[in-house]
């Protein structure tokens, strides 16, 4: 499958997706999970299997916002530009196209010079999923 059509290739575009009629994510969730983003992101972290040097935070939130407008069929998301428009839309989107994210955290470009690919972020990330007994988890990498 190309890059291009993987954009689409997320949860709310699977079955499993349309089995509840919603997927609540709560705010606490949200704000912890996009704090822990920029964090890895901009490399502010010297443990945990990060491995780059530098921030890729712009690199990051431009793909993302491109996915999303992709994704929702928008134009714009908002008035402030790249990455603001995709944090600022994540904070108000459904909890489907939230779990939609959670993947693109993983499969952005940027995401291959912040890790080394093993799985202790996705542990991470579980945990904050688990801090607000959510019913959700990123399964760890398949590797061939």
């Amino acid at each position: 499958m190309s890059s291009f059509l993987r954009i689409f290739d997320v949860f709310s575009s699977r079955s499993e997706a349309s089995l509840k009629p919603t997927h609540d994510i709560p705010q606490t969730t949200r704000n912890r999970v996009l704090r822990w983003v920029m964090e890895l992101y901009s490399s502010q972290r010297s443990d945990q299997g990060v491995i780059g040097r530098g921030d890729y935070n712009g690199d990051f939130w431009n793909e993302i916002n491109r996915r999303i407008l992709y994704r929702t069929g928008g134009g714009q998301l908002g008035s402030f530009g790249g990455g603001r428009e995709a944090f600022n839309y994540l904070l108000n989107c459904s909890g489907k196209e939230f779990l939609d994210f959670l993947e693109d955290i993983f499969s952005a470009d940027a995401f291959f010079h912040v890790s080394s690919g093993d799985d202790k972020l996705i542990d991470e990330l579980n945990k904050i999923l688990r801090l607000d007994n959510l019913p959700y988890h990123v399964t760890h990498f398949v590797k061939n």
